[in-house]
């Protein structure tokens, strides 16, 4: 609805003055972000430049997610340097954008320099590093961050952050490790959890392993049609 809202100008303009600046511009590139939509972003970027310092930091936020989901690292990089402010929120949405297109390590580097700056990390924060951890095959590092979390800033790992664990794990042929690191959980795994097992063992064809998996997933969720086409992959390989 909203990318058909703002894909015409006129519309856009009209927006701005019923709706506010702040709504209007974060919805359209809410839009853009969502349907991948890179020259209807710029166009909205473009309006966000003319407006000039007086826009709020959820705009720039919603900014670099678009360019994030469009694929465009180094657009989405200038605008966070242009920024004046930088919330919790703009560091992990810089660290996604570098996590899921490509540039794990700089993902980390920039959390790094997110830490200098006293900027304490949230939940969120750490499903993107160690999702950056996973694309990048940095396993010691994925362990540190895993421990930092409740060791340094009291935040106690949800079954995200397992899954991203899992993900690094299983990405690594480690699928062994994997089950056992599930095993380990202080709280029942959810199906989350196991489907990604699943899918590392689908790779590396560990059928023994995929069956457990797969048992788990159908014992939570046994309506799900994927985990019957994965399994039978895994039988297949």
């Amino acid at each position: 609805m909203y990318g058909q809202k703002f894909k015409h100008g006129r519309d856009l303009q009209v927006s701005l003055q019923f709706f506010g600046y702040r709504f209007t511009l974060a919805t359209a590139l809410n839009a853009c972000a969502n349907l991948a939509s890179l020259e209807e972003g710029k166009k909205v970027h473009g309006l966000r430049i003319k407006l000039g310092t007086d826009i709020d930091v959820c705009v720039d936020n919603a900014l670099l997610d678009m360019y994030a989901k469009c694929g465009c690292v180094d657009n989405a990089w200038t605008v966070f340097q242009s920024m004046n402010d930088h919330s919790i929120v703009s560091w992990t949405t810089m660290i996604m954008a570098c996590a899921i297109n490509g540039q794990a390590r700089k993902a980390l580097k920039i959390y790094d320099e997110m830490r200098l700056k006293d900027i304490q990390p949230n939940y969120i924060t750490f499903i993107c590093v160690l999702y950056a951890c996973g694309q990048g095959g940095f396993i010691d590092e994925g362990w540190e961050l895993f421990a930092s979390m409740t060791r340094d800033y009291g935040i106690l790992p949800v079954e995200d952050h397992y899954a991203c664990m899992v993900n690094l794990l299983g990405r690594a042929g480690r699928v062994k490790e994997a089950e056992e690191f599930i095993v380990r959980m202080p709280f029942q795994p959810g199906v989350l959890v196991w489907k990604t097992l699943l899918g590392a063992c689908h790779v590396y064809g560990d059928m023994e392993i995929g069956k457990r998996a797969a048992e788990h997933v159908l014992n939570l969720d046994g309506k799900d049609p994927s985990t019957y086409v994965v399994l039978s992959n895994c039988l297949l390989a």
